[in-house]
C-alpha cells in the first residue's frame, strides 16, 4: 500500500522539479529570459520577470523582442552572455546572429528562489 502512495508522489515531485526555471545565477536567468523572449512564451518570461509592473512587464518585453526581430527567428543559444565583473547582477546580452543587432544590459536581483529580471538599462 505504501508503494502505491509513494510512487505517484515521487513522479509528481520529479515533474514539478523539471518544470522549474533555471535561474541559479544571473547568467542562467538571462538565458531563461531570452529563451522565453525568442519563443514569445509569456509563461517562461513571467517565471523570471520580477520587474516593476509599470517598467518592464512581460508584454512589453515580448513587444521589444518582436521589435528587435528575435521572436521565432533566434533562440537563447544565439546570444553571448557576459556577466559584468564589477556588477555581477548585470548580464550583457548580445546577438551573435549576423544581421540582427540586439544588445541589452539586463539587471537581475537575488531572491530566495534564485535570480530574477528587474530591468534593462545602462548599468
Amino acid at each position: 500500500m505504501k508503494k502505491r502512495v509513494i510512487l505517484p508522489f515521487l513522479l509528481a515531485a520529479g515533474l514539478l522539479g523539471a518544470c522549474g526555471v533555471n535561474n541559479d545565477t544571473p547568467e542562467e536567468a538571462a538565458k531563461t529570459m531570452m529563451k522565453g523572449l525568442t519563443s514569445g512564451d509569456t509563461e517562461i518570461v513571467n517565471e523570471v520577470n520580477h520587474s516593476d509592473a509599470m517598467s518592464f512587464p512581460t508584454s512589453h518585453m515580448i513587444d521589444l523582442a518582436n521589435d528587435y526581430g528575435i521572436v521565432d527567428k533566434m533562440d537563447e543559444g544565439d546570444f553571448k552572455y557576459e556577466v559584468k565583473e564589477k556588477k555581477p547582477n548585470i548580464v550583457h546580452v548580445t546577438s551573435t546572429k549576423e544581421g540582427i543587432k540586439c544588445e541589452w544590459n539586463m539587471r537581475f536581483k537575488k531572491e530566495k528562489d534564485g535570480y530574477f529580471f528587474t530591468g534593462l538599462g545602462n548599468y
